[in-house]
């Protein structure tokens, strides 16, 4: 955790390792519309205490408990979005972190310029946990199925739709077609480190078991 009230407590983004990364696994919270069901299956599954909790997009400001990152490929959009949390009453102790474009003001976020690797903002959180040092990554929330009005809403403002009770929309043509090539592009590298409990990620690296968060 940071000082109370900071998000970029370093500077040029460059970010050393966190203290727990070596001993802890993280858990990224993306928003998929049965983010909250994974959440939960991992909550009775492992505990949360034993995670530090990596927010992407929405999941930021809609996440009730305290997140150690917030994470997103889209900078300023991240910018705008940290209020919410504060309006939510979530804890401030966190870090922000995303990538900006060049005329965008990073303002209490890290700018990371980093490639994200054409895989969305989730994939970008997981590039930014192993930069961290973090070896075990389990994705909540991360599916990288279905279709993008799904996710996003319609105002494409990182509105999260609680869609635990309706079964998804058929994917539409390209929706996350692109997304995945990139997170197979990273497969090899991401296969001992990552998890996930639901959709497309789950089949492709397969759901997390307690010996493999102890490896």
């Amino acid at each position: 955790m940071v000082e109370q009230g900071s998000h970029n407590p370093f500077v040029g983004g460059s970010i050393p390792p966190s203290a727990t990364s070596l001993i802890k696994p993280a858990l990224i919270i993306g928003q998929a519309p049965r983010w909250r069901n994974d959440v939960a299956a991992v909550k009775e599954l492992f505990g949360l205490d034993r995670f530090d909790v990596i927010a992407v997009n929405g999941a930021g400001w809609n996440y009730e408990g305290d997140i150690d990152y917030w994470i997103s490929a889209h900078g300023g959009k991240l910018v705008n979005w940290m209020p919410r949390r504060d309006a939510a009453g979530g804890n401030s102790d966190y870090i922000a972190a995303g990538n900006f474009a060049p005329h965008e003001d990073n303002g209490p976020a890290i700018p990371l310029q980093r490639p994200n690797g054409g895989g969305s903002s989730g994939m970008f959180a997981v590039l930014f946990a192993l930069e961290m040092g973090y070896r075990r990554c389990v994705l909540a929330g991360c599916p990288m199925s279905g279709n993008g009005r799904e996710y996003y809403g319609d105002d494409d403002e990182g509105v999260m739709i609680d869609a635990t009770t309706i079964d998804p929309q058929p994917e539409i043509p390209n929706g996350f077609a692109a997304y995945r090539e990139g997170w197979k592009r990273q497969q090899r590298e991401f296969a001992p480190h990552v998890r996930s409990m639901s959709g497309w990620t789950k089949n492709t690296f397969g759901a997390p078991t307690l010996a493999w968060l102890r490896s």
